[in-house]
């Protein structure tokens, strides 16, 4: 197995940083930035970068590509790294907002080495009733019911190539309003595709409690201090806590959503982000 291991990111901070050292460290090899490069070129310091622009995402699966593609669709960073890096045979991509302590990132790293499957996702597996952004998988003729979370993973090389090839099928169909999860779920709930749900085969690193959409934690407060066995996610920093609010705090209702960070937040990272929040409230 000649396995690239990716971080898939926006932007790059002492979060991005520390994730990516601890990766490195854990797998013994090279880690690789894929970033989204639509607004202005990302730097990610003395790691590998592999930048996706608006030309690029055209490219890479074709049609008009939106404001929302880099959040949405993070596929394209996996098709992005399957060009550049041809030698590969797996591909492991982990999130930006993923905290990782030591001992987890060890456990990642064997755990992604030594498996033998074709996809190895977090939740990966059917729901009784089509998730919003996989019902229109039914339009091209795909499972609407397989289902997974994103935020870590690792493929093959044949199925980055299946999930690029899906991917342009329901470009070309029209405006499907298609997630990265469903495009990879799609994919390894085919019978010829082997795969595993790490939920199961990795309870304690993939701890529903810890790695979740409910609870937003802070990264400076666990930073120094969380030497748990869980992988948690989402994590973020006050800055991203920050932009996030800007950029979609007036339509959603994030006070609950990151009360538990707020709540690890320094005095004046509080009030900041308190302030932030009031304004973002009154323009709803």
């Amino acid at each position: 197995m000649t396995l690239a291991v990716l971080i898939r990111a926006h932007a790059f901070s002492a979060q991005e940083a520390l994730l990516a050292e601890r990766l490195e460290a854990a797998f013994g090899s090279r880690v690789y930035f894929v970033t989204d490069d639509a607004k202005e070129p990302v730097s990610t310091g003395r790691f590998c970068k592999i930048g996706i622009n608006r030309r690029r995402v055209r490219q890479l699966r074709g049609g008009r590509v939106g404001r929302t593609w880099g959040w949405l669709q993070g596929d394209v960073f996996l098709y992005g790294a399957r060009a550049a890096l041809p030698g590969a045979t797996h591909f492991a991509l982990i999130e930006s907002d993923v905290f990782l302590s030591t001992r987890a990132a060890d456990d990642l790293a064997e755990l992604f080495i030594s498996r033998p499957e074709d996809v190895l996702a977090v939740e990966l597996g059917r729901c009784d009733e089509p998730k919003s952004l996989a019902r229109d998988l039914a339009a091209i003729g795909e499972d609407n019911r397989a289902t997974c979370f994103f935020p870590v993973l690792r493929v093959s090389a044949s199925v980055v190539d299946r999930m690029q090839a899906l991917r342009r099928r329901a470009t070309e169909h029209g405006e499907l309003k298609l997630n990265d999860e469903a495009i990879l779920a799609a994919v390894a709930m085919k019978p010829e595709v082997s795969s595993v749900n790490l939920s199961e085969i990795a309870p304690a690193l993939f701890d529903p409690e810890c790695f979740t959409l409910e609870r937003t934690q802070l990264f400076e407060f666990h930073a120094d201090r969380y030497e748990g066995a869980s992988a948690l996610h989402p994590v973020r920093n006050v800055s991203a806590l920050l932009q996030r609010i800007d950029e979609i705090g007036s339509f959603r209702d994030l006070r609950s959503r990151f009360q538990e960070a707020i709540a690890q937040a320094k005095p004046r990272h509080r009030q900041q982000l308190r302030r932030a929040l009031a304004a973002a409230e009154q323009m709803a």
